[in-house]
């Protein structure tokens, strides 16, 4: 039964909703964010402010579908079930990198507001944003962007998820010591959580030597605890992200879904520069 779950999962190829490329017609807007917390029932808690989008902020999505959550409950995870990451694209507008976004085959990139709506649209769809506590700097951020525009249009990596079932996964804690670190932008496959530490180490702004993206879950981004013994030792996000702040692409009535002048105005923000440093050791950048 497990089998079958996880292959139906894994050959889904439905399409994202055609409208989520365009961009938001209020320049400069992205939704609404809450107080940061590790409560992931709570509902919206403290004052909405405007969601400001920083390179290196990583998505996190979840929904009530049955395949997902009982899929995940088979690995030992549970929600969120989804993970992507904020990046700059080379035109200056802000995206994320996401693989196999709303259950298809595909690494894609999608304007921001729109993803994140896409995501809170689904039923019982929720979104958090996990916010970096020091902003990347501008060789990073370049970094970023190279990596997740060289990964847009690659596969998901959906047979990978079946070894998750069985004892010889990634997630195995007496391999991960040894195996299973950054393998950089050479593979031709990613699922979410990898694609997005994968992109950090690209960048320089995660550790090389203690992430483990084949082996890490949405849920371990989501709470910074994981039931493996070396990811919980070494969680990715703990110490330069804050804990996930529910996002909301409106604010309750009668507020709407419109900027309000009470809140502060997001900054304008500049295309990112072309890296000129090579990317850290160990990660080779795939021949064009």
């Amino acid at each position: 039964m497990s089998t079958v779950v996880m292959l139906a999962l894994m050959w889904n190829c439905g399409r994202p909703p055609a409208d989520m490329d365009k961009p938001h017609p209020s320049i400069g807007f992205w939704g609404y964010i809450f107080d940061p917390s590790y409560e992931i029932d709570a509902p919206p808690q403290g004052q909405p402010r405007y969601y400001c989008p920083q390179a290196g902020d990583v998505f996190l999505g979840t929904d009530s579908r049955f395949f997902w959550g009982f899929g995940y409950k088979l690995v030992g995870s549970g929600h969120p079930h989804h993970s992507g990451t904020v990046f700059q694209r080379s035109n200056g507008e802000w995206a994320v990198l996401e693989a196999g976004p709303h259950d298809t085959r595909w690494i894609r990139t999608f304007e921001a507001y729109y993803h994140f709506t896409s995501y809170q649209d689904q039923p019982g769809g929720r979104v958090w944003v996990r916010q970096r506590k020091v902003p990347l700097t501008p060789e990073e951020s370049a970094r970023l962007t190279e990596f997740a525009e060289m990964e847009d249009g690659k596969h998901f990596a959906g047979p990978r998820m079946f070894w998750q079932l069985t004892h010889i996964r990634t997630k195995n804690p007496l391999l991960l010591n040894w195996f299973g670190k950054p393998k950089g932008p050479n593979r031709i496959r990613y699922y979410c959580c990898q694609l997005g530490l994968e992109g950090g180490v690209y960048a320089g702004y995660m550790d090389p030597e203690t992430t483990r993206p084949i082996a890490t879950w949405p849920r371990e981004l989501f709470f910074d605890h994981s039931k493996n013994g070396y990811v919980d030792r070494h969680p990715p996000l703990k110490d330069y992200w804050f804990p996930p702040a529910r996002w909301l692409k409106c604010l309750p009535e009668p507020a709407g879904c419109e900027p309000d002048a009470k809140y502060p105005a997001p900054p304008t923000f500049q295309p990112p520069p072309a890296p000129t440093q090579p990317p850290p050791p160990g990660i080779q950048i795939p021949a064009k």
